[in-house]
């Protein structure tokens, strides 16, 4: 015999206040957001190791899952506050409908679909100030200047040996585009470690494409923030089910008394 389909839940959905599209909260939600950037960077760093090391195929899977899990947490905490939004917008709604008095900042408070995607824009701001300018003058690397050793310091009374060789003792100098190449790699280090170093080409296509790749988990905080009333219409339809079995069962209960009843009188 097959086994009986589990009968999914059915989505209730109650209707809400819809509130205002900018905010103040949306500062505040960006920064936390931001937040998110920043300490999956930094954990980028901390396990730079374990992403960066073995076949390519490893090293893959290693930073498609990192990837997901970043997604993951920030999808979490979108839809947390979706969720909670169009729980507030309910109250709202059920209250002006009441004729009851109503607090303005819940009122703007309540869910806007639209709101998800301004925190998320916020949020991007500070990273493609540096992905921008470092994808734009992105350049492919053929080289380094390497220290020479120092028995060449011999040579320095000899200008047709020494003369042309100064140019490698020139100081290195670390200018501000320099600093915005290196954070936007940090922000985008799980494709770098999917490419490899060595593979000049395609990390240049990847400093090319930072600022799209860096706020590429921040898009799931979207999709989370969005799914908000769908959130909110099965915890609902949760609460009609445990309604109906609690009736269901009250009536089975009904039932079997009224026959003890029956019983009791037939022998009699």
């Amino acid at each position: 015999m097959q086994a009986k389909k589990k009968k999914k839940n059915p989505l209730v959905y109650k209707p809400y206040y819809k509130g205002d599209v900018w905010v103040n909260s949306n500062i505040k939600n960006a920064l936390k957001l931001l937040g998110y950037f920043l300490f999956f960077t930094i954990l980028y760093v901390v396990a730079g190791s374990s992403l960066s090391g073995g076949s390519i195929v490893i090293r893959l899977i290693a930073n498609i899952l990192v990837l997901v899990v970043c997604g993951g947490v920030m999808y979490t905490n979108g839809a947390n506050l979706g969720d909670g939004e169009v729980a507030l917008g309910e109250i709202v709604h059920a209250r002006l409908e009441e004729g009851k008095a109503v607090d303005e900042k819940d009122k703007k408070q309540s869910f806007r679909n639209v709101r998800g995607l301004i925190i998320f824009l916020l949020a991007i701001v500070p990273i493609l100030l540096i992905t921008v300018p470092a994808a734009l003058t992105a350049e492919k690397q053929m080289y380094a200047l390497q220290s020479l050793p120092s028995w060449v310091d011999s040579y320095q009374g000899h200008d047709e040996i020494y003369a042309p060789l100064d140019y490698y003792r020139t100081a290195d100098r670390t200018g501000l585009m320099d600093i915005l190449q290196l954070l936007s790699r940090l922000l985008v280090y799980p494709f770098i470690c999917m490419v490899g170093t060595d593979n000049l080409d395609m990390l240049l296509l990847v400093d090319r494409l930072a600022p799209v790749l860096a706020v590429l988990p921040g898009i799931a905080y979207v999709a989370g923030y969005q799914m908000g009333p769908y959130l909110r219409a099965r915890v609902h339809g949760d609460i009609a089910r445990n309604i109906r079995k609690q009736k269901k069962k009250q009536k089975k209960q009904i039932q079997a008394r009224r026959e003890q009843s029956e019983k009791k009188n037939e022998l009699i």
